[in-house]
């Protein structure tokens, strides 16, 4: 059976395609667009290149908050590739959505008596500036999943490792179960679910990481009057950074005109981008630079953390995965996007996630993202000269 899943997977996808029996050989990755988002059409032939050679479609993994993009999948999209499919082919999958990242942003579109709120009225309680059409009926489509999994842990600021599965249809569980004999079954059968340990891999969880997701979500509703707030300042915030990027850039620095590029439409919160300099088109000098840029600023064990004001860190998107869905981007920066389609190498980008929701002036917004982009001024200008670029 075929697992088809976004190339924006997180790396567990494999695993558990393993553990499950299936092997890894089995998840088939569809291609995503330049929005880093599944890609349907990829995805409709896919499937019917499963149904035509008769293998067994297992499921779709659409995700909700990719962890290395934050972006969202089409997924009302999928509902309706699964709808079509349905009727044309006779055949049909599991909806399985990965929200382990951006599951909670949902409470963004809840009002305070948990009903979503018009597109009108998340965009006027946005700011005008998020969300798209698109990311808006992805998360309002959420209840067309036969499965949900959320990570507390992440986008719910709590403990490690609150986490939950949420299936839409109760006997899917029993599916799972594993009967432990040495633990009393002398409860009332609508109790039986105290002993979750039956349905999940590990057996044992931890109690206190549930007893603070079940507070928070107590003190914080899931909504936009609880969690809503938090994680609205977090997307401005990101779309602020976004914006200052641009004013900035292109920028001389060091006599050389350096411009810098945004590879995803940061659905959430997190930013991925990269830098080059005027007339460079080679990928391999494109990555030096970039890289020789992140080890001044990343950590790294016994580095003086006074060195610079500022870390960063980075991520790499392979050819294999991404394929022409960054060719534009490329483009744009001067790359010759044949070496990357030819040698099908790697592309190095800095990966800044946008977390800090204490930041609710525009005096201190300015100042420390103001000084981050500084940083990467300073930086960039002595990275130049070592590399003999400079004029």
């Amino acid at each position: 059976g075929k697992i088809l899943v976004s190339a924006t997977k997180h790396y567990s996808w494999p695993k558990a395609a393993e553990i499950l029996g299936f092997g890894r050989q089995n998840i088939v990755l569809v291609e995503v667009d330049e929005n880093m988002r599944m890609d349907i059409d990829d995805l409709r032939n896919k499937l019917v290149h499963c149904v035509e050679h008769r293998e067994p479609i297992v499921s779709v993994i659409a995700i909700a908050g990719a962890t290395e993009s934050s972006a969202v999948d089409y997924i009302d999209k999928i509902k309706e590739t699964r709808d079509w499919l349905e009727k044309e082919y006779n055949s049909s999958f599991f909806i399985h959505i990965d929200a382990a990242y951006g599951g909670y942003v949902k409470s963004l579109f809840l009002d305070k008596d948990n009903n979503i709120k018009p597109y009108e009225k998340v965009k006027e309680y946005m700011g005008g500036i998020w969300p798209s059409k698109e990311l808006y009926n992805a998360f309002c489509s959420f209840n067309c999943a036969d499965s949900i999994t959320i990570d507390p842990h992440k986008l719910g600021y709590l403990p490690y490792p609150a986490g939950a599965i949420l299936y839409k249809n109760k006997i899917t569980k029993s599916s799972t179960v594993s009967h432990a004999p040495y633990i009393s079954s002398a409860t009332k059968p609508e109790d039986e679910d105290l002993y979750f340990g039956e349905y999940v891999l590990e057996g044992s969880k931890s109690g206190a990481a549930a007893a603070a997701c079940w507070l928070a979500h107590r003190v914080t509703p899931l909504n936009d009057f609880g969690y809503g707030k938090f994680l609205k300042n977090e997307i401005i915030d990101a779309q602020y950074i976004l914006n200052l990027f641009k004013q900035e850039f292109p920028k001389v620095i060091g006599g050389k005109r350096i411009d810098v590029k945004f590879f995803n439409g940061s659905d959430i919160d997190i930013l991925l981008y990269a830098f080059n300099f005027e007339g460079n088109d080679d990928i391999d000098v494109f990555n030096e630079f970039n890289e020789k840029i992140l080890k001044k600023m990343c950590f790294v064990p016994h580095k003086d953390l006074n060195k610079n004001k500022y870390m960063v860190v980075s991520t790499t998107l392979d050819y294999k995965s991404y394929k022409n869905s960054i060719n534009n981007n490329l483009k744009s920066l001067g790359l010759d996007i044949q070496k990357w389609i030819q040698r099908k190498s790697c592309v190095n980008l800095f990966r800044t996630v946008v977390m800090n929701v204490n930041l609710y002036t525009d005096e201190l917004k300015e100042y420390y993202y103001r000084g981050f982009i500084n940083e990467f001024v300073n930086v960039i200008s002595e990275v130049l000269k070592e590399m003999n670029i400079s004029k």
